[in-house]
């Protein structure tokens, strides 16, 4: 493994420490980045999560853990998965949970919400559920359905929610304790963020984003035959 990995997963780790620390004031948190066969982790301390007040008062845990590797090209680092559990104090299951896996090999949504809880009239749709897919059919086939087996599509790879949008909820539904400036800090990141996956979404798709650009005056000279073709696919599969 190239030594220069850890050395993006530890800037990376490093960012995510400070969006944190940023939005929630907490010094003392701090994601660890650990070695796990060719790839890194990068999580909270605990696996219970961090703690988070209100008006000073524990109320909830956010846990985050990222599974990191090599994009394709051995370039950059990628996020394989990224979870973000939100508990109570005192319940080892989660209200709710935020999940992404980039190479999903089910048909669940490589990118979706579950909703731990349960309500009458959901459950009842849930147990007359047709027969059309193997998830639906599982589940009236099988026993009483429960809320959290549900998986909300969230947008997909590169359109999925980031971290700075699940602390957003966590304040503003919440009214979890945050420090002045939150909203700016939690802005800029996610600005940056959405920069990152608008450069992912013009590698998957160049003419669409060579069309804009003409609409909007720039000049835009393409390479040509096995150039344009190798570009294409070195970049799609990042």
């Amino acid at each position: 493994m190239r030594s220069d990995l850890k050395d993006q997963v530890d800037r990376f780790a490093d960012d995510v420490t400070s969006t944190l620390q940023a939005v929630l004031g907490e010094k003392d948190v701090e994601l660890q980045a650990t070695m796990l066969d060719e790839r890194f982790t990068v999580s909270t301390p605990e696996p219970s999560g961090i703690t988070l007040c209100v008006d000073r008062k524990p109320l909830l845990r956010l846990a985050v853990k990222f599974e990191c590797g090599w994009d394709s090209q051995d370039e950059f680092v990628a996020v394989d998965t990224a979870e973000f559990h939100v508990f109570t104090l005192r319940d080892r299951e989660a209200l709710f949970r935020y999940e992404f896996v980039r190479n999903m090999r089910s048909p669940i949504p490589c990118a979706h919400l579950q909703i731990h809880g349960h309500r009458d009239a959901l459950a009842y749709a849930m147990t007359r559920a047709g027969k059309r897919t193997t998830r639906s059919k599982r589940r009236a086939d099988g026993a009483p359905p429960r809320m959290d087996e549900l998986h909300f599509p969230l947008g997909g790879a590169r359109f999925r929610p980031a971290l700075e949008d699940v602390l957003q909820m966590l304040v503003e539904e919440f009214g979890v304790d945050a420090v002045d400036g939150w909203r700016k800090h939690l802005a800029q990141g996610r600005e940056r963020w959405r920069r990152i996956q608008t450069r992912a979404v013009v590698r998957d798709a160049p003419d669409e984003a060579v069309a804009t650009l003409r609409a909007l005056g720039y000049l835009v000279t393409e390479p040509e035959g096995e150039v344009l073709d190798a570009n294409i696919k070195r970049l799609q599969s990042i």
